[in-house]
């Protein structure tokens, strides 16, 4: 079985006027021939997904659709404007016009790594969904570093 490759960090990127962006190196790796999907998967946010991992993604929507006809319209919001993308020989791949406006990506995005996925983010639209997050937290929560003591000691 191949090792899933981990993303990690936030990089902040610009997009430049042909709407290409550059991953880091680190994320690039692996990544080669087949390139990644890329999906809108939040009111605010983009993912790309390896191509076995967007199967998963595409089985898991088609399954929550059939155990709950009303969330189909969920399958359609990700797969509307879904797109396989390649790299360039410099790293960059073009996000289409279409799902940098719905997301609200200008000119400056962070390119986050959140394990398992790589998240394209407009940079105040990740501290207001960050800063929501951490509001929401339950108490036992607010301590970050008692939360995090629990959960890696």
């Amino acid at each position: 079985m191949a090792e899933q490759q981990t993303f990690v960090g936030d990089h902040p990127r610009q997009i430049d006027a042909k709407g290409r962006v550059s991953l880091p190196v680190e994320f690039r790796r692996g990544r080669g021939h087949d390139g990644f999907f890329l999906a809108r998967i939040g009111e605010r946010c983009l993912a790309l997904f390896s191509p076995e991992d967007w199967l998963e993604v595409q089985a898991r929507l088609l399954e929550s659709a059939r155990e709950e006809p009303a969330r189909r319209n969920r399958v359609v919001a990700v797969t509307r404007h879904a797109v396989q993308r390649l790299f360039d020989a410099q790293g960059r791949f073009l996000i289409p016009p279409g799902l940098r406006e719905a997301v609200g990506l200008k000119r400056d995005v962070i390119v986050a790594g959140r394990v398992q996925r790589i998240e394209l983010w407009d940079p105040e639209a990740l501290a207001a969904a960050e800063a929501a997050a951490y509001a929401d937290e339950p108490p036992e929560m607010s301590n970050r570093e008692a939360f995090l003591a629990g959960v890696f000691c």
